[in-house]
């Protein structure tokens, strides 16, 4: 019907979808091209919308799914378990277990339904609790706990009381890859009962050497239940897979029994057994990995989980227990005290380099890192600074070491402007100034980081901070850069490149030395006040004329400041053999490849040491570095200053705003360097040691 309008007639689309995009905007011809554009963007918007729904459909649908199998498979293992306690129930009903054994058989299928139930258990309880960090929760009901009893009884009651004649002796079974899965299984519920029940728990029961869980893992893992050669590799891999399991490893019951005993500062006699028992397994666990002929790939696994269970225990390296195992492990008891060291030492170098490799070493905590720190420097005296182990030590340092450990560590105090601002040694010109980042000792932002550490350290934050004091409080840096200069003796482009074990020792000391007394070492003038107590200790003992570790160390320190300034002049021998000029000459120096880290420790250390040398020794004695060298080492450092100071390009350049970490270390080897060209230009009172007419 007309209505006296001239509408356009509706278009109804009966498929219930919407227009295409062409006939929408051939519609729209009429209009402006305002109208076009939010067309298009209402359609890009509906587009958006449409994907995003079904996207959402399809992880609702993935989720959806997953849930059923879940369900499907918890309702197919609570079955299981009803049917299986069913069926011990008509066991111990016909069957008395004291006197008569079951059949291999019978044992082999209720031993899978057992373990098949509960790994229903063990999932539903992390699921509904993620707070729970370990894998074998007891059970919140009696009847799931009394059933584990059960099967533990009966597989004891076949080991002790069953015969191979009747085919009732379970260790008389045909050893296959299923029998090997049950033992491990068992024998890991086993530890793990044991270790809560009996160490982690303060009322202990006292007749824990008749516990069956303890005879039953005492029975499976012990060597004499082992005749043959062939047993004895079934047990290999019976220990093999105690040690690699990710819910519950025969590492995790020796951390335990370790932080026990630090806890209560001794073992209490009713664990003994226990204990004996658990480091027994683990010395058999480490043998496979300790042979390295006879590991075939295992050891990589094996050591993996070792490291990280102990290296991220408080104090677990070197405590009684843990050297009981590797010794028991190494079979070290028929050798000498150096072929001791030296094995000792490769096994625990091989156990640190599989902790850098397998490791997140981002995804460590900060007292993870404070903690293992602690171990590694406990490591390097307990091996007696061997070689192997003293390779890797400055791997794990310079990858863990943190300002904020630091901080904590040596207690560095907060100070809001340097006195190095304030020397008149700085006071070049009007427009110089210090870049922003010297003038704090640290980022007060740092705190926090410490504070939150310190809390997931507990109690055990002083034993941790004592181990971290012998970083300076010792003679571990000076032994360890001895021991590393002298196994890479001859070869300075390896020492001094950017990945070997000196460079990144002697980064790990720079930051350390810049990080406890930064005003100390970026003033210019040289005067008689004591550094922080920190880095006193630290250039007191690498200023030392003899090590007290003579009968532990191949050979004793004598001269450490020459045998770095040896690999300083090497490297920049190398360095410019390509040029024609002589050495230390009118040459431009590559700066890039001077081992900065290495000049920065051996100037700090060497103007320590002139503040307290005489005439005597420096000129007489000439010690520690003979004449020649000292004008070798005056006039290359008049050329280094040179060349830092005047000669500006890419790699000279610094910022006059703030520095990154390279950028600083840089600056304090200008300047330490410039303080000990002072020094022996005051040391050089009548020239004695120039040839005439020579200015240094």
């Amino acid at each position: 019907m007309f209505d006296g309008s001239f509408k356009a007639p509706r278009q109804v689309n009966l498929s219930g979808r919407k227009k295409p995009l062409t006939t929408s905007i051939s519609s729209f011809k009429g209009r402006n091209d305002g109208s076009k554009d939010e067309l298009l963007r209402t359609n890009r918007l509906a587009r958006e919308e449409r994907q995003a729904i079904k996207i959402r459909t399809a992880a609702i649908t993935k989720i959806q799914a997953q849930f059923r199998r879940v369900r499907a498979s918890q309702i197919a293992r609570a079955a299981v378990m009803h049917d299986l306690e069913y069926q011990l129930q008509q066991v111990m009903l016909t069957i008395d277990i004291q006197h008569q054994a079951l059949s291999i058989q019978q044992l082999q299928l209720i031993l899978r339904r057992f373990l098949f139930a509960r790994s229903s258990k063990k999932r539903m309880t992390m699921a509904t609790e993620p707070k729970l960090t370990q894998p074998w929760q007891l059970e919140t009901d009696q009847t799931g706990r009394k059933l584990q009893d059960y099967v533990v009884f009966l597989l004891l009651a076949s080991c002790l009381k069953g015969s191979s004649d009747m085919a009732t002796n379970w260790l008389t079974a045909k050893k296959d890859t299923t029998w090997v899965y049950q033992v491990s299984q068992m024998s890991e519920i086993a530890l793990y009962t044991l270790v809560h029940d009996e160490v982690e728990t303060p009322n202990t029961h006292a007749h824990v050497a008749v516990n069956p869980y303890l005879m039953l893992l005492d029975t499976l893992t012990n060597a004499s239940t082992y005749k043959t050669l062939d047993d004895q590799k079934v047990l290999s891999d019976v220990c093999y897979h105690l040690g690699i399991s990710r819910r519950y490893s025969v590492f995790d019951a020796v951390t335990a029994c370790i932080t026990v005993q630090a806890e209560e500062k001794h073992l209490r006699v009713e664990v003994d057994k226990l204990v004996q028992v658990i480091a027994r397994i683990a010395a058999r666990t480490l043998q496979v990995a300790a042979r390295e002929e006879e590991a075939q790939g295992r050891d990589a696994g094996l050591l993996s989980q070792f490291a990280k269970k102990l290296l991220l225990t408080p104090s677990a390296v070197t405590c009684p227990l843990t050297s009981y195992i590797t010794k028991t492990a190494l079979s070290i008891e028929s050798h000498s005290r150096d072929a001791t060291v030296r094995m000792v030492g490769h096994f625990w170098a091989r156990v640190v380099r599989h902790f850098c490799i397998d490791s997140t070493v981002a995804a460590l905590s900060w007292s993870e890192r404070a903690i293992c720190v602690g171990n590694v420097l406990e490591l390097a005296f307990h091996c007696s600074f061997d070689g192997a182990i003293v390779e890797v030590i400055p791997l794990v340092l310079s990858e863990l070491m943190t300002l904020s450990l630091v901080q904590w560590a040596f207690d560095v105090k907060h100070s809001e402007q340097d006195s190095v601002i304030n020397n008149e040694d700085y006071d070049m010109d009007d427009d110089g100034n210090v870049p922003s980042v010297l003038l704090s000792v640290q980022d007060f932002a740092l705190e926090e980081e410490v504070q939150r550490g310190v809390e997931g350290l507990g109690v055990a934050e002083s034993s941790v901070r004592a181990q971290w004091q012998k970083l300076c409080h010792s003679n571990f840096a000076p032994l360890c850069i001895d021991v590393l200069l002298r196994v890479n003796n001859g070869t300075p482009e390896l020492v001094l490149s950017g990945k070997s074990p000196v460079y990144r020792l002697c980064d790990v000391l720079a930051t350390l030395i810049l990080s406890t007394g930064r005003s100390h070492v970026l003033t210019v003038a040289a005067n008689f006040t004591n550094p922080p107590p920190a880095l006193l200790a630290l250039l007191s003992a690498m200023t030392v004329e003899q090590s007290p570790w003579r009968s532990t160390v191949l050979s004793s320190i004598t001269n450490l400041v020459d045998s770095m300034w040896q690999r300083i002049r090497s490297a920049i021998k190398s360095s410019t053999s390509q040029h024609l000029a002589p050495l230390f000459g009118e040459c431009s120096l590559d700066t890039t490849t001077v081992p900065l880290q290495m000049l920065l420790i051996f100037n700090v250390v060497y103007s320590h040491m002139l503040l307290g040398l005489d005439d005597e020794a420096f000129y007489d004695g000439q010690w520690p570095l003979r004449l020649c060298e000292v004008k070798a080492l005056v006039t290359f450092l008049k050329q280094f200053v040179y060349e830092s100071c005047w000669i500006v390009d890419g790699n000279t350049a610094l910022p006059t705003g703030t520095m990154d970490e390279r950028d600083l270390v840089r600056f304090a080897v200008v300047v330490t360097s410039i303080k000990l060209f002072n020094q022996l230009y005051d040391r050089d009172c009548r020239r004695r040691f120039m040839p005439d007419g020579a200015c240094l």
